[in-house]
């Protein structure tokens, strides 16, 4: 993986974006295997909104290395930080398509992954109409700086304590208290400088 020295805008915004990234609806069906899955197309549209709003953007691009098809897929800030990486797989003849049809196929299905793997996105069946109705919590107040400032790694280690490399991979942990936590510790260090 192939980033800018510095991503702590980019991880914040990216923290931001994923938050609010929905599942993507299934919008494609193949009629060999008989299952349904979301298209490039549904996983760029469900996406694309929410990257801007935090200016966030996307490029991918075919690659090759020899006898193997990739896809190079970077992750851009407006600030100019970015995260790169390429993925390939190996080329191979799909019956009945030519050569060209088959790396378009290839390249296709590495560009959906990686884009989904690159925002930690899944597709899900649409269950609009059947949706369980949902529990009404009152929600939590909003953590303080204060609160934050007190909070620890699962290591024991003080958020404060940690460098901005290290901070912004808590600022992408699954736990929602140390997320926050982060972001706002982030924010007041990016108000200092």
């Amino acid at each position: 993986m192939n980033k800018s020295p510095s991503i702590i805008k980019l991880a914040v915004a990216l923290a931001h974006a994923q938050a609010e990234l929905p599942a993507v609806k299934f919008d494609g069906a193949n009629p060999f295997l008989k299952n349904k899955y979301a298209t490039l197309g549904a996983v760029i549209e469900t996406a694309r909104p929410i990257l801007a709003k935090y200016e966030l953007s996307i490029m991918q691009s075919p690659v090759n290395d020899g006898d193997k098809i990739g896809v190079t897929t970077l992750l851009l800030h407006s600030s100019g930080e970015f995260i790169e990486d390429t993925i390939y797989i190996p080329a191979s003849d799909s019956k009945g398509l030519s050569v060209a049809q088959s790396a378009g196929v290839v390249i296709s299905y590495l560009r959906r992954y990686s884009l989904q793997a690159f925002l930690n996105m899944y597709a899900d069946e649409d269950t609009d109409g059947h949706k369980p109705e949902a529990k009404v919590e009152k929600k939590a107040d909003p953590m303080t700086y204060e609160q934050a400032a007190v909070m620890t790694t699962p290591k024991g280690t003080l958020l404060t304590a940690l460098d901005d490399m290290q901070l912004s991979t808590v600022i992408n942990s699954k736990d929602a208290k140390l997320r926050e936590a982060a972001m706002l510790i982030n924010k007041k260090r990016l108000e200092a400088k």
